[in-house]
C-alpha cells in the first residue's frame, strides 16, 4: 500500500465552479457502495513500517477502501474525507471504476489536477 496523500482524482457532487456542496456524499452512503460491490474492500485504518525506526504504523481512517487494479497489478485507496473520495494516481481502468461509482452516488469524477 502507498502512503502518498497527494490526490489527483475524487469523487464529488460539488459545484466545482462555485466550490460549494449542498448535497456532500455521506458515509453510509459510501460505506454501502463498498459492501455491495465485490470488488471494494472497506479498510478503515492502512498499516506500515515506519523507515527510521522500522516500527509497525497503523492510522486509523474511518471509509478507507481498497479496491485491486488487476490492469496495473497494483491496489488503490479510495479515501472518504469530508463527503467527497479521493484516489492518488489514475489510469483508464481506475477511471472507469471511479465512474461507475459516481453513477451510484449521483456524483461525478472530477480531475483535481486540472
Amino acid at each position: 500500500m502507498r502512503f502518498n496523500m497527494s490526490y489527483n482524482l475524487c469523487i464529488t457532487r460539488m459545484n466545482v465552479e462555485t466550490d460549494v456542496d449542498i448535497n456532500p456524499i455521506t458515509l453510509e452512503e459510501w460505506i454501502n457502495i463498498v459492501n455491495n460491490d465485490n470488488e471494494l474492500k472497506l479498510l478503515n485504518s492502512i498499516e506500515g513500517i515506519n523507515p527510521i525506526t522500522r516500527t509497525k504504523i497503523i492510522i486509523k481512517e474511518e471509509g478507507l477502501a481498497s479496491w485491486r487494479n488487476c490492469k496495473e497489478d497494483c491496489t488503490v485507496e479510495f479515501h472518504f474525507k469530508q463527503g467527497q473520495i479521493f484516489v492518488d494516481g489514475y489510469d483508464e481502468a481506475l477511471i472507469s471504476k471511479m465512474r461507475t461509482i459516481a453513477m451510484k452516488l449521483n456524483a461525478k469524477v472530477v480531475d483535481l489536477d486540472e
